[in-house]
């Protein structure tokens, strides 16, 4: 037996007040009246008081009253074999969690840790009493709910059985408030629900502070650890060193490339392994490494120059381990070829700055001065500062923007004096004229254009023109008066960048600044489509600094498509492998590989799990839970004596008065008066 709040036990000092009111005789003296005292002669029996306790039955009665409240109070349960009966407390409701991570996927004794979790969810769906019902869900990158709760033990089996391990990692800082938020949707008002959580319980994500394991946890919770310290090699790093596309000269006879693998150990003895290096799918290398028990070593493969175009780098490991996925790691290299970046402008001051900003940071952009254009066959065109634009060119320019071009439009003297914005054909306000300083303020921070730009804090502008009507673009920067200084527009399926100042000293201090080179080159490379990224981890969200994109797999199927990737979106792949990014300009490969921390098998210490068991049992003390590799068979069940307690009170509150009533009957003995 144990008690909910026995605290309320400490009342059983109250039960000394009755009994020392019992002990206490005090009589009331019966008076009658007498002609005369003169024949009366003197008691000597000497006088004491009555220290003696009195009314046993109603002295009974009243401790046990005060001893039925304080256990009433203290809630006491008794546990109990065999099934509860239809008086009984409800069983509630079981939501049963998977660890769906990738660490799930280890070979054990010839069996997967996942197929080991099932079997546990199995034999918890077996074990429900008639009636009861229960839900699946998946943990891992994300929560999924897989079978809500039901009764229904063949819908569940089915369910367990459709459930697969995946790539992503289980990060349980938080996990047990994710749970709550979903079963929050399951439960009615006064349910009760069970949560048992089946993992391996990783060391590696296991949060820095302990309170990170039972925040936001609302439910009881029974751990289920499955597997041990499996050891497992993995490989950590793949990197390029040198210039794959760079022709030797003759006679030279250094390597161009020299691809670096890292190979890890975890909890694994020293043993050679063999690693074998594929570019573009075809095996260039295979070098064998020693790696120190629980160690790391790293090995170089040097290649000769590889041909244009992307490339695509895999190293990969013939050994076997507890884990085949960490086996492999990915990494592309992009061809980027030199592109010519037409600049038209007739005032040689914005191309001189445009220019060397383009040199220092954007080598892969060619720039070259021009007055008028047509048949655009670049990725951008730059209009620099342009007043009037020739009839043709303006239309060319409307034409390539509208066929998925980007262009820069930056203005100038030349633009305030022609009154009119031209591309957008907008007109310029009449008070577009100010030489009044001021400073820069970021409309929206996660713009891809200011991307490690933080030197916008320190801008000063002295001269914008300003547009007569609303601005109907995205403003990404913005004057401290809330002028625009830098926006976006949207123009048939291209993108029209605008900034309302010139590339010049006199009209802002940006072109003086050394982050204007790096403002440049993340304003060319977006417009370009150029900052894609190239490399990314399993379930962790990355943005696409691009709207029009495709995501492509190896297999050639479509993961995103044109409309998935509207408004430069945060997407994540839950499959490692190289992905092809595909722009209306250009495609790019994209390497997914999967994170490191999921290599380490080592599990949590047990007494961090055992800490973790005892505070998730205080969420609800009616429920005895405790760290298990597996369900038994034994039933049992939890019964409340309070309401039993509670009818007693109420019986002996009744009784009191009648005995107090009946029982208090003093003798009295005669006073002469």
């Amino acid at each position: 037996m144990f008690f909910a709040s026995a605290a309320f036990l400490t009342g059983l000092i109250c039960l000394v007040v009755p009994w020392w009111l019992h002990r206490l005789s005090a009589h009331a003296s019966e008076q009658k009246t007498f002609s005369s005292l003169f024949l009366m002669r003197p008691s000597e029996a000497p006088v004491h008081m009555r220290r003696k306790l009195q009314h046993l039955w109603l002295l009974a009665l009243r401790l046990l009253l005060l001893t039925v409240v304080c256990f009433a109070f203290a809630q006491p349960i008794v546990k109990l074999a065999g099934s509860p009966g239809v008086a009984t407390t409800p069983v509630p409701d079981l939501v049963i969690v998977l660890d769906a991570s990738l660490s799930m996927n280890r070979f054990a004794n010839g069996e997967r840790a996942f197929s080991e979790a099932r079997q546990i969810a199995r034999e918890l769906v077996r074990n429900l009493p008639p009636g009861g019902r229960a839900a699946l869900v998946s943990v891992g990158g994300r929560i999924e709910l897989n079978a809500p709760l039901t009764a229904d033990r063949a819908q569940l089996n089915t369910a367990i059985s459709a459930s697969e391990a995946g790539a992503t990692r289980l990060v349980l800082d938080g996990l047990l408030g994710r749970i709550a938020n979903l079963t929050g949707t399951l439960a009615s008002p006064g349910e009760r629900l069970h949560v048992h959580l089946i993992s391996d319980f990783q060391a590696s994500g296991m949060p820095d502070q302990f309170n990170g394991l039972i925040e936001g946890s609302i439910w009881p919770v029974t751990l289920h650890a499955v597997s041990d310290d499996d050891p497992n090699w993995a490989v950590t790093s793949l990197t390029l060193r040198g210039t794959p596309f760079r022709r030797q000269a003759p006679g030279e006879t250094k390597p161009d490339t020299v691809v670096e693998v890292t190979v890890r150990g975890f909890a694994t003895p020293a043993q050679m392994v063999e690693v074998i290096l594929e570019q573009n799918g075809m095996t260039i290398g295979r070098q064998r490494v020693r790696v120190p028990a629980d160690g790391t070593s790293t090995i170089q493969f040097e290649l000769p120059a590889a041909g244009r175009g992307h490339t695509t780098w895999l190293a990969r490991l013939d050994i076997i381990d507890a884990l085949d996925d960490d086996d492999t790691r990915r990494l592309v290299h992009a061809d980027r070829e030199q592109t010519q970046l037409p600049v038209i402008t007739t005032n040689e001051r914005p191309y001189a700055y445009l220019r060397a900003a383009v040199r220092a940071a954007a080598p892969g952009f060619v720039p070259s001065m021009q007055t008028t254009i047509d048949n655009i066959a670049v990725p951008v065109v730059v209009v620099a500062d342009p007043g009037v634009l020739a009839s043709g060119t303006e239309r060319e320019l409307v034409r390539f923007l509208e066929a998925g071009g980007a262009v820069l439009l930056t203005a100038g003297p030349a633009t305030r004096a022609s009154g009119r914005l031209p591309i957008l054909d907008v007109a310029l306000a009449p008070n577009r004229f100010d030489q009044t300083r001021r400073g820069v303020v970021a409309s929206d921070r996660s713009h891809p254009v200011l991307t490690g730009f933080a030197a916008w804090r320190d801008l000063s502008v002295f001269q914008v023109v300003k547009l007569a009507e609303p601005v109907t673009g995205e403003v990404i920067l913005a004057l401290d008066d809330d002028t625009p200084l830098l926006m976006e527009y949207p123009v048939g399926a291209g993108r029209l960048m605008v900034l309302t100042t010139a590339l010049d000293p006199e009209w802002s201090s940006l072109v003086v600044r050394p982050a204007f080179v790096a403002f440049m080159a993340n304003l060319l490379g977006y417009l370009a489509e150029d900052l894609l990224p190239g490399e990314a981890l399993v379930g962790q969200a990355f943005a696409i600094p691009a709207q029009s994109v495709q995501l492509i797999d190896s297999n050639g199927a479509r993961v995103l498509s044109l409309a998935d990737t509207v408004g430069r979106p945060t997407v994540s792949v839950a499959i490692p492998g190289v992905y092809q990014l595909r722009t209306p300009s250009r495609s790019r490969p994209l390497a997914v590989n999967t994170d490191l921390r999921e290599s380490d098998l080592r599990r949590a210490p047990q007494d961090l799990l055992a800490r973790w068991q005892a505070a998730t049992s205080q969420t609800n003390p009616v429920h005895e839970t405790s760290v298990a590799t597996a369900t038994t068979n034994e039933t049992t069940h939890e019964q409340p004596l309070a309401e039993w307690l509670l009818a007693l009170l109420a019986v002996l509150v009744l009784a009191e008065p009648l005995f107090a009533n009946s029982g208090l009957t003093h003798r009295r003995e005669p006073v002469v008066t």
